[in-house]
């Protein structure tokens, strides 16, 4: 599986960053603590087994190990024993080792997102009744700072990590820069959700919360489809976590058309088999992606082409700094191959091979379920270069500007329209990406 958009920059970031207290910290109870031990003893095993570079990057990982273990040991919180964990992950260094932990007894919704556009963080949907739409916040403000940290290319996935997945806060405080140069500091409250946390998936509430969680995902995969008079198609596609027959109905509905767009913007990855389909389905002939580089020596990456049914129009690839993984091998495929244009932003640079666990520590109403994916392969392109880190730039680099965000205007989209030779304003291709945007909303 090629997933996920995990990369680092500095494990002291993460480090400071635990420090942030959680919403309610009620002390860490002596199974709780012994379950991290367990937790963190799982994590280095799943590494040692399949971790793609057996001298784990240059990492000592029996000090980095005991560091952790220390760590647990004298957590004063189960957030903060959790953080000791993942930086365990964190300091081999690449996008798909990391640790998912148990499920929180607590949501968060903080109503608002952000993002890097270029080298500028901003803010790029806000939800209607959330604190932040009540306080004034729009698309297009440009994020200073989140809790007092400035969000960079580096470190904006250590922020999300932190503040959704390991410690979610009831609020955050920002100071925002409006496309007017106004600055303000507010602190943006997030609505809390409390629920019983789910100790055993065979379980009624294990299996109900189990099945509206995959249904709710499964939702937020579905492709969007418009098509653009007789002979365009724009082919949304939020993930590649999809099955073939996905991407085979994609490239049905793009069958006898002239040209398509693929547009794989905020599309962090997902099945290697799906991304393959899809390589497969718009060649003729058979063509190489690249390398996997593992363990066990090195393994092509290869789609089989679709011949005769492949679809041969004209092809654009939208991408932007959350396209990760699969999307990325996509769109430098689309370039080695020289078979279509890539538009947009440079994307994530996470793309290697990972393998999930789903793995229980503890028993009885203390078992707590979580996860560990570990990286187990690298992976080169079919001239030679590695994606990891560096991303993918695109033929025509072109980036909403703040009025752009602030408006709901698409650039990228509107410049890739016109060069298939379909005229297209920024104006206009916005209220097409707003369809998608608002369809992806109602299906969360």
């Amino acid at each position: 599986m090629i997933a996920g958009r995990i990369w680092v920059a500095t494990v002291a970031f993460l480090a400071t960053l635990a420090a942030t207290p959680p919403p309610a910290d009620d002390g860490l109870r002596p199974m709780e603590r012994a379950q991290a031990h367990q937790m963190l003893r799982e994590t280095r095993q799943e590494i040692e087994k399949y971790y793609f570079d057996p001298k784990f990057a240059g990492i000592d990982l029996a000090k980095a190990y005991a560091t952790a273990d220390e760590r647990i040991s004298r957590s004063k919180s189960l957030p903060d024993a959790l953080s000791a964990i993942a930086q365990f992950t964190i300091e081999l260094g690449d996008s798909h080792t990391y640790f998912i932990p148990p499920q929180q007894t607590v949501k968060v919704d903080y109503g608002w997102a952000m993002q890097m556009v270029g080298d500028v963080c901003y803010i790029v949907t806000v939800k209607p009744g959330s604190d932040a739409a009540r306080q004034g916040v729009r698309r297009g403000d440009r994020i200073e700072t989140v809790n007092g940290y400035p969000p960079t290319r580096n470190n904006l996935w250590q922020l999300n990590y932190m503040f959704k997945t390991l410690r979610p806060q009831p609020g955050l405080h920002v100071v925002l820069r409006t496309p007017n140069g106004v600055t303000r500091e507010l602190n943006l409250e997030a609505e809390v959700h409390r629920h019983a946390r789910i100790t055993d998936v065979n379980s009624d509430l294990g299996r109900q919360q189990i099945e509206l969680d995959n249904e709710r995902v499964r939702s937020t995969r579905k492709s969007l489809f418009v098509p653009i008079e007789p002979d365009v198609l724009i082919w949304r596609l939020p993930s590649f976590a999809v099955e073939e027959s996905a991407i085979a109905y994609g490239l049905r509905m793009a069958t006898h058309r002239l040209a398509l767009v693929i547009d794989v913007r905020g599309n962090g990855g997902g099945a290697e088999r799906a991304l393959l389909a899809l390589v497969g389905g718009l060649s003729h002939s058979d063509i190489t992606v690249g390398t996997i580089r593992g363990r066990d020596g090195d393994k092509p990456l290869a789609a089989r082409g679709a011949g005769a049914g492949a679809f041969d129009g004209r092809l654009a690839v939208l991408v932007d700094s959350w396209s990760g993984s699969a999307s990325e091998l996509l769109a430098r495929t689309v370039q080695l191959s020289n078979r279509g244009t890539v538009f947009g932003d440079r994307t994530s640079g996470s793309v290697m091979r990972g393998r999930l666990s789903t793995l229980t520590a503890g028993y009885g109403e203390y078992r707590a379920l979580f996860g560990i994916s570990v990286t187990t392969a690298d992976v080169v392109m079919s001239d030679a270069g590695r994606l990891e880190r560096d991303g993918v730039t695109p033929d025509v680099e072109i980036m909403p500007s703040e009025a752009d965000l602030a408006s709901g205007h698409d650039p990228v989209l509107a410049k890739a329209l016109t060069f298939l030779g379909h005229p297209t304003d920024a104006e206009h291709a916005g209220a097409l990406s707003e369809a998608f945007r608002e369809a992806e909303m109602n299906a969360r």
